[in-house]
């Protein structure tokens, strides 16, 4: 789902591995088909469990059609709130050995939902190898509703990105008489993607995420609202290991409260 603020603006999506850009150009948005098909969840579970800084579990959750996802494990909550057939949720600070009982809720575009629960035990459990995409599609749909909403097909796996046009082109096939400019997320992130490959980076951490409602007035770097790689990393020097903001678990306590240590 587009924000409001960026409805009127044509936008640009480039894909990295492999290498595309698309322009998303409103005036020739095309209308969202209605959804046939029963919303279904058809794989949840964890998808590689390993201790880290902490021990950390990777939950995967596939949905027959784009869905939101709701995550609750325990005292654990997790919430992905755009549109997506697959999702992968990290919940970190668990306990080793121990078994948590979990609820997935998703919801499609209709607002249809759908629920299921399993349990699963911390110990450790090898990560799935995922195919990276060979063929990526992006088209932007106008729902009755009148919002936009981005549809991205790819046969594989892919990392992107998304912004915007300061303008709207009078040619909707072409962006190369005004590329645009690097923002400081994209930079904040793509430094970092030079050195370290985009399946290690946000490892133990998920980057592109907003503070969630509730959390502490964080005094940590962000960008545009978002965590990156910079919010906990030094990037050119530091006197910590990793090049860490801060030490041991004042970082994480300098957004989350301290129920993950007790």
């Amino acid at each position: 789902m587009i924000p409001h603020l960026l409805q009127k603006k044509a936008l640009v999506l480039e894909s990295s591995h492999p290498e595309k850009t698309f322009l998303l150009d409103p005036r020739s948005a095309l209308e969202l088909e209605e959804i046939p098909s029963s919303l279904e969840i058809l794989k949840a579970g964890p998808c590689g469990i390993k201790n880290g800084l902490w021990w950390e579990a990777k939950i995967c959750v596939e949905f027959n059609q784009p869905a939101e996802v709701e995550l609750s494990c325990d005292n654990f909550y997790e919430y992905h709130d755009h549109w997506s057939s697959f999702h992968q949720i990290t919940l970190a600070g668990l306990k080793e050995g121990k078994f948590y009982s979990c609820s997935i809720k998703g919801r499609n575009l209709k607002g249809q939902t759908v629920e299921k629960k399993f349990s699963f035990q911390v110990k450790p459990q090898e990560e799935p190898v995922f195919q990276k995409a060979k063929k990526i599609q992006a088209s932007l749909y106008r729902m009755a509703s009148g919002e936009l909403v981005i549809q991205i097909k790819s046969d594989g796996f892919f990392s992107w990105r998304l912004g915007e046009l300061p303008y709207l082109p009078s040619d909707s096939n072409t962006i190369q008489d005004h590329p645009p400019l690097n923002s400081p997320l994209k930079t904040s992130l793509d430094v970092c993607y030079r050195c370290h490959p985009d399946q290690n980076s946000g490892a133990t951490h998920p980057v592109r995420v907003p503070l969630k409602n509730g959390m502490k007035k964080t005094d940590l770097p962000l960008e545009g609202g978002l965590v990156t790689c910079i919010s906990c990393h030094v990037p050119h020097s530091g006197n910590m290991p990793y090049l860490l903001r801060k030490e041991n678990t004042a970082l994480c306590l300098s957004c989350h409260d301290d129920r993950y240590y007790r």
